[in-house]
């Protein structure tokens, strides 16, 4: 069992998560940007109409409305990118929301509450730390968690970005949420 990565998830492995949020928060983005452009939409319209839509379904109107303005191969553009986010926006899920599971060798059973160990310091792993999914197709199926598994997600969600990008700027698709003119200095605090 002394194979097995001692410190899953590692400070690289968390610190990578966070980079995944940023890079998934562009693409939620530039989608809102693309069906803003498709539905030709200025900002008033496209809040009330389309702010309480996830991602997929926003994808969906994307397509469902590509095929009545645009020609065969841009729908089919739109289409390919629809596949590459609904494959990413699983993985990225997986990793931000899953729960991650593992088993550590104990010489004898904690009291409960007991201090175990911290990620720097753990009890040696009987099995590898997975991402464990509970709901939908993939259900009961585990992953092993590694800042690899993470960093090849993020890659994947960066030429997703650059795809959209490419399309807007094609398109000239430039309206989007409106940013906030006042700027807050600090960060609330909840206690």
């Amino acid at each position: 069992m002394g194979d097995l990565p001692p410190s899953e998830p590692s400070n690289e492995t968390y610190a990578s998560i966070g980079h995944l949020c940023v890079a998934w928060s562009y693409v939620e983005m530039q989608s809102e940007r693309v069906l803003w452009g498709i539905l030709g939409l200025n900002a008033d319209l496209a809040e009330a109409f389309v702010w309480r839509m996830g991602l997929l379904q926003r994808w969906q109107m994307i397509v469902r409305e590509a095929r009545k303005k645009f020609a065969e191969e841009e729908v089919n553009e739109l289409k390919a990118m629809k596949k590459l986010i609904d494959t990413s926006q699983r993985d990225r899920n997986i990793v931000v929301h899953g729960v991650v599971h593992a088993m550590a060798w104990l010489p004898e059973k904690p009291k409960s509450g007991a201090f175990i160990g911290t990620i720097d310091s753990s009890p040696p792993f009987e099995r590898v730390p997975c991402w464990t999914i509970y709901m939908g197709d993939d259900a009961g199926k585990n992953f092993p968690v590694s800042t690899n598994a993470v960093k090849t997600i993020i890659g994947n969600i960066e030429k997703i970005q650059k795809l959209l990008d490419a399309y807007i700027a094609r398109k000239g698709f430039t309206s989007g949420t409106p940013l906030a003119e006042a700027i807050e200095e600090n960060w609330p605090e909840c206690f």
